[in-house]
């Protein structure tokens, strides 16, 4: 599923949840980008409080995770202020730029993401 964030007929970011597992895991992973110019605003902090409480809701999901490069800061704070918790350190993660990256896996509870967002 895939969120398109739109500002003036310009497309300036996206949120996505992929691998969406229904049963008894009911959970997704979360992925997102947004435009340079756009960052530090909290756009996407407004945008994924929108889709969070969406994904959870409309289709009854219990956790989403989301994982960012150790150095990606603004991810970090984003991820920590919508009430994603560090679960895990995945060395050698994902193949970036035709290099291995390490990863932290975070994951967010259904029942714990509103109440940690400020």
């Amino acid at each position: 599923m895939k969120f398109v964030l739109v500002h003036k007929g310009i497309v300036i970011g996206t949120i996505t949840f992929d691998q969406i597992i229904y049963g008894v895991f009911r959970s997704c992973y979360l992925g997102y980008s947004l435009d340079q110019d756009y960052q530090g605003q909290g756009i996407m902090f407004k945008a994924l409080m929108f889709c969070l409480d969406y994904i959870f809701n409309q289709f009854n999901l219990n956790r989403v995770m989301a994982n960012y490069i150790p150095e990606n800061t603004r991810s970090r704070k984003l991820l920590q202020r919508l009430g994603f918790e560090r679960e895990g350190y995945a060395r050698k993660y994902l193949m970036l730029n035709g290099e291995w990256k390490d990863h932290i896996l975070t994951s967010c509870i259904r029942d714990e993401y509103l109440p940690n967002s400020k």
